[in-house]
């Protein structure tokens, strides 16, 4: 278990506070969301595979398989392609299917059903540094550059997610905002990163968040990524958006309706 101190993201659905934060958690909001998810009963629960069958409301049968994060499936169930036969839904908190398997949901014609969508809680919030080479084209790019672009990302990203750019050191603050327009795909470009997505700016910041003042602020004491030497890769920071959003917003208090669609509260 990883010690760094994470801010749990709360769901207050049916009595359940916080999100899962395991397989474990899977199971039981499923058992909340049964119904409001179209199953009547629950056929055989255990630790046999896969993990449930379940009656739809319809009648027909599901064999299901929990996971926390839908990719986990492809690292506890090998060969995959004789699993995934095995099974009609794979349930999960998170789906982060690599794109590249894709192919294999097709085929065996397995669906993925994410509960964090299913609350409205299905963004994830990304950091996209900015390396001090590219910096002064990405910042006239934020000022003046079409709206529009792609840019590298994780693999993990989905259309709906938020980047954050994060202009690195010496700089080293956070200056804008866009908005992923499609899923992550495998990048052409040799020897850069090898993930790229479409994005359309959602705002520029006048007063940039900077490195020190995410230091300063006690709601994010403890995060992992305000480490010394800054930020690096592509951090994903989704339990820290309200804290980071609320942050944003109170140096660029102009900016606020732009962002309410996606802001947690809200």
């Amino acid at each position: 278990m990883n010690s760094t101190k994470m801010t749990r993201e709360v769901i207050n659905y049916k009595g359940m506070q916080y999100a899962p934060e395991g397989e474990i958690g899977v199971v039981y909001l499923f058992s909340k969301m049964q119904r409001e998810l179209g199953y009547k009963n629950i056929v055989r629960i255990g630790d046999s595979f896969p993990d449930c069958e379940a009656l739809k409301i319809t009648g027909k049968r599901a064999r299901i398989e929990f996971e926390f994060r839908a990719g986990n499936f492809l690292n506890h169930h090998k060969p995959n392609s004789v699993k995934l036969k095995a099974v009609d839904l794979i349930i999960c908190w998170e789906d982060n299917w690599p794109p590249r398997k894709r192919r294999l949901l097709k085929k065996h014609r397995v669906e993925i059903m994410e509960l964090r969508k299913r609350l409205g809680l299905g963004r994830n919030i990304w950091f996209h540094v900015v390396r001090k080479k590219y910096q002064e084209d990405y910042l006239g790019w934020l000022s003046k550059g079409s709206k529009t672009t792609t840019l590298p990302c994780h693999k993990s990203a989905k259309k709906g997610d938020l980047l954050l750019d994060y202009i690195g050191a010496p700089k080293s603050y956070i200056a804008g905002i866009e908005l992923v327009a499609s899923d992550a795909y495998p990048s052409k470009k040799k020897g850069g990163f090898p993930y790229r997505a479409s994005v359309r700016r959602i705002a520029t910041l006048k007063n940039p968040v900077h490195f020190s003042k995410m230091l300063s602020e006690k709601s994010l004491v403890g995060a992992f990524f305000l480490r010394p030497g800054g930020l690096t890769g592509v951090p994903r920071v989704t339990e820290y958006w309200p804290q980071i959003s609320d942050l944003i917003l109170r140096l660029n208090s102009k900016i606020t309706p732009k962002l309410r669609k996606f802001t947690s509260w809200d």
